[in-house]
């Protein structure tokens, strides 16, 4: 049985193409090669199922196109749309880009941050849930984080991008804890 401590999130499959099976998927990490993986692993009603990769190429810049064994066409592939896949911890090749993450010094950005849950430390150092970066704002000179708000998931607020805020960055779990000033998302 694979539980949740034993995998990692590296993606989301987006949309069926074509008619042999194959699925468009953007991946998190930009050094994973897919083809390396023994398995990715998608939570099938509650259980974390290891599908073997048949093939995959890249579709542009940002995503791949990934056919799973035993997926033979549009109708297979249907059920994995808009399902996050994760690898195994312990996979040869996911142990390789965490250790290789960050090394050559610009291997994270602003935008690699969309989709992270963010907290936010009080002055008391106790954790609040905040919400979810859902984009980022480029229109100014300083980057903005856009955080859906989970007390109102029709507001968002806006948090400047600075590294004086950030007091944990856990890429793992894609958590990021932040010390904000008081009255900055009021």
């Amino acid at each position: 049985m694979i539980l949740p401590s034993d995998i990692i999130e590296i993606g989301v499959f987006n949309k069926t193409h074509g008619i042999n099976g194959e699925i468009s998927a953007t991946i998190h990490y930009d050094e994973l090669d897919p083809e390396e993986l023994r398995c990715v692993i998608v939570d099938v009603d509650g259980i974390f199922v290891p599908f073997f990769i048949e093939s995959c190429r890249p579709k542009g810049r940002e995503s791949w196109l990934i056919r799973l064994s035993d997926v033979t066409d549009e109708r297979h592939a249907a059920p994995f749309v808009n399902q996050t896949f994760f690898a195994l911890r312990d996979d040869s090749e996911m142990q390789r880009v965490l250790e290789n993450e960050g090394e050559d010094g610009d291997g994270f950005y602003a935008e690699d941050f969309e989709g992270f849950r963010v907290s936010t430390l009080s002055p008391d150092g106790t954790s609040a849930p905040l919400g979810t970066i859902v984009d980022l704002d480029t229109s100014t000179p300083n980057a903005l984080f856009i955080i859906r708000l989970d007390s109102d998931p029709d507001r968002t607020v806006l948090v400047p991008v600075a590294e004086e805020f950030f007091v944990d960055i856990d890429v793992e779990r894609r958590t990021l804890t932040l010390s904000l000033p008081e009255g900055l998302i009021d």
